[in-house]
């Protein structure tokens, strides 16, 4: 019997040391629990940081959105119609340049024909005069 008081009492002395054992990991586990719910509140400061950014992303693209329309509304409406009248009159400005160009060319071949015909004047008056 004492033998039986001695192996309870060294198997108690065992489950006292596994007692603190078990106490002393489930101390280590609220601590770490604490640690995850300190990342946790964090994680959740960032994500509403990010849904803060995302709205006023969400804001920004919707002005550009809007802006988009107003130029396109722009060059649809104003630079549209200036390029085409920009296109009139160059047309109408080589339409004139053409015209100018075959007149000028015009003019020095008749420039060319009086220069000519002076030139035979001259030799009828020259002819004219020695008879």
């Amino acid at each position: 019997m004492k033998q039986d008081i001695v192996d309870i009492k060294a198997e108690q002395a065992v489950m006292k040391q596994d007692i603190v054992d078990i106490k002393a990991e489930i101390s280590d586990i609220k601590a770490e629990q604490a640690v995850m719910k300190q990342d946790i509140v964090d994680i959740k400061a960032e994500i509403s940081d990010i849904k803060a950014e995302q709205a006023v992303m969400k804001q920004d693209i919707s002005d550009i959105k809007a802006e988009q329309r107003s130029l396109r509304l722009l060059v649809e409406n104003d630079i549209r119609k200036q390029i085409n009248i920009v296109a009139e009159g160059h047309f109408f400005i080589q339409k004139h340049f053409n015209e100018m160009h075959e007149m000028y060319v015009r003019y020095e071949s008749l420039a060319i024909n009086v220069q000519s015909l002076n030139s035979d004047m001259r030799e009828v008056k020259r002819r004219l005069s020695m008879a």
